[in-house]
């Protein structure tokens, strides 16, 4: 029987690249809003929505599924992968970490607007830091030298993305560029937070995957909602807004260019199962291995991006970008004691060879006038 377990990275590395391509798709995608204007459509916050759906559909799946078996009584819902765990915990422990994700996903949403997707997607690799700090606050982790001179390579290459992409814009005005890319940063601050919450909890009870996925949706669905209504009155100035009432957030102009545009509905029904592939895996992955190992899988997602939007947004295939990827590659295996590691052993085995040599010429050395006294 084939192992799902092992296919996780994958999954999480190619739904991960479609939500990225399917959401800056839709954004430049232009329908109707209630005022007739044909406008793009710039509705972050009900994308956040939209994204909490899809974790919610994990749940609907994990009940519908744990029902099934357990009709069968023969203790199937204890052994499948997706229902087997502790299930005698309280669903409110994933309120702070869906506030995270709410916070998190709201800020990278805004600020896929106004950035390359390759860029949005180097930048998130800055979770990295986040995650090994708090990793050692609130998880009693240790941090190697390794661990450092891999988090100062990321934060190198975070450096050059922002240089790049506020001296040279391309597509936005460099202001709109770097606070876009600013705010990718600080998104990372609160998905951090989520990923090391998630790592304590979610392994030290033992709670199933597509369970603490779904109970997350359900908050942050919830938290969305109640935030949607202050958005709709809180007027900003472009280009932060792109609605008929100027405001925030403006749902009739979100659900007219819906209604106007059956392309828009369609990638976000495939946005809307993705995220439930996606969240899945990396919580899976978490668990089973850590939180930065779900960073790491995560930011393998940069490559591919690259080359599709290279394609499609007809992208610079930039020197700098390039370099950026490069530092951020090998500070991956710097992390992940790849390199480091293989330099080490070679210098202790270099160092113990010179040594073995040098004492064995220092024997040849007292012995010979030993041998030439017995002649």
């Amino acid at each position: 029987m084939v192992d799902v377990q092992q296919f996780l990275p994958l999954i999480s590395i190619s739904c991960g690249v479609l939500n990225v391509l399917i959401l800056k798709w839709s954004d430049i995608l232009e329908a109707e809003d209630v005022s007739g204007i044909k406008r793009r459509f710039y509705h972050p916050f009900l994308q956040v929505i939209i994204m909490f759906l899809g974790q919610i559909l994990c749940l609907v799946v994990y009940k519908a599924l744990f029902i099934i078996l357990r009709r069968r009584g023969d203790n199937s819902e204890n052994l499948n992968f997706l229902t087997s765990g502790n299930r005698n915990f309280s669903p409110s422990i994933f309120i702070l970490p869906s506030l995270c994700d709410m916070v998190a996903s709201t800020m990278l949403l805004i600020a896929l607007n106004f950035t390359n997707a390759s860029s949005w997607q180097i930048l998130r690799s800055a979770s990295l830091i986040f995650v090994s700090l708090f990793g050692v606050i609130y998880l009693s982790q240790s941090l190697k030298i390794y661990h450092w001179i891999g988090i100062s390579m990321v934060i190198i290459c975070v450096i050059i993305v922002i240089l790049t992409d506020t001296v040279n814009p391309v597509l936005y005005d460099s202001k709109a560029v770097l606070t876009s890319d600013l705010l990718v940063i600080c998104s990372q601050i609160f998905q951090a937070l989520q990923n090391v919450y998630d790592e304590k909890y979610v392994k030290s009870l033992d709670i199933t995957p597509i369970q603490a996925v779904g109970w997350q949706g359900v908050f942050g669905f919830l938290q969305s909602l109640f935030l949607l209504i202050p958005l709709h009155f809180i007027k900003i100035d472009p280009p932060f807004n792109n609605n008929s009432n100027g405001s925030m957030e403006f749902l009739p102009d979100a659900f007219h260019q819906f209604f106007n545009s059956g392309t828009l509905i369609l990638a976000h029904l495939i946005f809307l199962l993705s995220v439930a592939l996606h969240n899945y895996a990396a919580v899976a992955i978490l668990k089973s291995t850590s939180s930065s190992n779900r960073v790491i899988i995560d930011i393998f997602r940069i490559l591919p991006i690259y080359l599709i939007s290279v394609l499609i947004e007809r992208e610079m295939l930039g020197v700098s970008t390039v370099i950026a990827f490069l530092i951020l590659l090998s500070g991956i295996f710097t992390y992940k004691n790849i390199v480091f590691s293989q330099i080490y052993v070679w210098f202790l085995r270099k160092l113990t060879r010179r040594r073995y040599e040098d004492i064995e010429n220092e024997e040849n050395v007292i012995s010979s006038p030993a041998d030439s006294a017995d002649i």
